[in-house]
C-alpha cells in the first residue's frame, strides 16, 4: 500500500479538493444564499401586513435606518423618498419596490401626489454571511486542489524519468 506521500495519492487528495471545492461554490453557496432571501421575503411578508400607513398629500413620512438594510415596500404609486437628504435609487416588480443603504440615515417618504396613498413597508437586514463563507471556502479548497494535484503530476513525472534513468541499458540481442 502506498503512503500519502506518494504521487499518485498526491493526484487523488488534490482531485478530491477540486470537487469538493466545485460542489461548494456550484451547490452550498447558492443554496445558502436562497434560503436566506426566502428566509428574509417571508420576515418582510409579516412585516408588510402588520405596517400599514396612510400619507396624505404633500406630507412625508421619515424612517431611519441604521447600517446596511434593505426597506421594501407596497404602493399602487411609486413614493418619492430621499435619503439623508438626496436621491435614492428603486428597484420596482409590480407594486412591489425595494430600497437598498449601506450607511446609517434617514429615508424620507413624500407623498407629491393630489390624494393620500396607502402604503405597507418592511424593513430587512440581509446577511449573506453563510454564502460568502462558503464562497471563500471554495476558492480556497479549489486552489489547494489545484496546487496538490500539480505538485503530484510534478513528482510522478519526476519518479517515472527517475525510473527510466534507473533501468539497465537493454543488452544487444543474441543471434
Amino acid at each position: 500500500m502506498f503512503g500519502l506521500t506518494s504521487s499518485k495519492a498526491l493526484i487523488e487528495v488534490g482531485i478530491a479538493l477540486l470537487i469538493i471545492a466545485v460542489i461548494l461554490l456550484v451547490v452550498v453557496s447558492p443554496y445558502s444564499l436562497q434560503s436566506t432571501l426566502s428566509k428574509s421575503i417571508k420576515k418582510a411578508e409579516v412585516q408588510m401586513n402588520k405596517t400599514t400607513m396612510k400619507l396624505l398629500p404633500n406630507k412625508t413620512f421619515s424612517i431611519y435606518l441604521s447600517g446596511a438594510r434593505v426597506l421594501i415596500y407596497n404602493s399602487s404609486y411609486p413614493l418619492k423618498i430621499r435619503f439623508n437628504n438626496g436621491k435614492i435609487s428603486q428597484a420596482q416588480n409590480g407594486n412591489v419596490y425595494a430600497i437598498a443603504t449601506s450607511k446609517n440615515g434617514t429615508l424620507v417618504f413624500i407623498n407629491n401626489y393630489t390624494v393620500p396613498l396607502y402604503f405597507s413597508y418592511a424593513i430587512l437586514s440581509l446577511s449573506i454571511l453563510p454564502a460568502y463563507i462558503s464562497f471563500v471556502a471554495s476558492f480556497f479548497l479549489g486552489l489547494m486542489g489545484a496546487m496538490v494535484t500539480i505538485y503530484g503530476l510534478i513528482r510522478r513525472f519526476r519518479e517515472r524519468k527517475l525510473k527510466k534513468r534507473m533501468q539497465p541499458p537493454m543488452s544487444p540481442p543474441k543471434a
